[in-house]
């Protein structure tokens, strides 16, 4: 399957592949607010005719810092990975979180298709693309980013758009909150064992050693969302039905045995884990990684 990208960049940057890219270090402190910089992306949708996108997250960052560039244009990105970790080169990167009273430098913009008036989860920062089955999705989940420096816009990316056909069943039942809960608890329980949560590699020589050492675990789910969600019609290679779901994300804990109690948290690394997907018509559980 072919995948479809839209790229428009603002930037005289060559970032190695022959694609231009905005230079970091013509960025300059934004003298618009958050809300002003939506605004002016939402009204340059409008004018492309982008309509059918919505705001899915909007997030600042500060003074862009030193990073990596690969300087052979003969590497794949594969091998310009293995450069930049070797620190080979050097560029600006996108900036970190800014803290409290730190100058913004850019808002970096993420929106999702909506159908029929109805928003889509963003499922890209859970989807695993590393999965092969054949049933699983060949294709990206659709989203549009869009970077704003400089008080205009520098970066637009609209990854795998797809187009609607048809509409299958108006004003389908929804499985309430309560018996998606239900379903939830009885997943969780079966799903997520200490062993899963310690998130190790059984093939790692101490594996036994390290699931001794855990105390317990801990789930919080800080999410409950209703949405659409793409899945993978069987024997149909390409096309896709958008079904209701219910997303339960949250983040997790890991209590050490020992004197000093240790804990190790995905707050630090990874904020959203989607626990649970359960199809709001059916009530059956979706795997994401799977596409079903």
């Amino acid at each position: 399957m072919i995948e479809h990208d839209a790229y428009f960049s603002t930037g005289t940057f060559s970032d190695g592949f022959g694609t231009s890219a905005w230079n970091e270090t013509d960025s300059q402190p934004m003298t618009m607010t958050k809300e002003e910089a939506i605004e002016m992306v939402q009204d340059a949708l409008q004018q492309m005719g982008i309509t059918n996108m919505e705001l899915s997250d909007c997030h600042a960052s500060g003074n862009p810092k030193a990073a990596v560039v690969l300087a052979n244009l003969g590497l794949t990105k594969e091998e310009a990975n293995l450069a930049a970790v070797a620190g080979e080169g050097r560029v600006m990167n996108e900036g970190d979180d800014i803290e409290k009273g730190e100058d913004v430098y850019s808002y970096y913009m993420t929106f999702t298709p909506i159908y029929e008036g109805v928003g889509t989860h963003d499922m890209n920062h859970f989807y695993n693309f590393g999965r092969s089955d054949q049933y699983g999705p060949s294709y990206r989940y659709e989203e549009l980013k869009v970077d704003v420096k400089n008080g205009m816009i520098t970066n637009l990316d609209w990854s795998a758009p797809m187009e609607q056909v048809r509409v299958e069943n108006d004003n389908v039942p929804i499985l309430p909150l309560e018996q998606a809960v239900d379903t939830f608890k009885k997943q969780i329980r079966l799903e997520y064992t200490l062993s899963k949560l310690a998130r190790y590699v059984t093939e790692n020589p101490d594996y036994d050693e390290y699931i001794d050492s855990i105390k317990s675990g801990e789930i919080n789910i800080t999410d409950i969302s209703l949405g659409l969600m793409r899945v993978r019609i069987k024997d149909q290679p390409g096309a896709y039905r958008m079904i209701s779901a219910w997303v339960f994300v949250g983040t997790e804990k890991l209590y050490f045995k020992g004197k000093n109690n240790n804990t190790v948290s995905t707050d630090s690394w990874d904020p959203s884990i989607p626990y649970a997907v359960i199809n709001a018509i059916d009530g059956s559980v979706i795997d994401i990684s799977q596409g079903y």
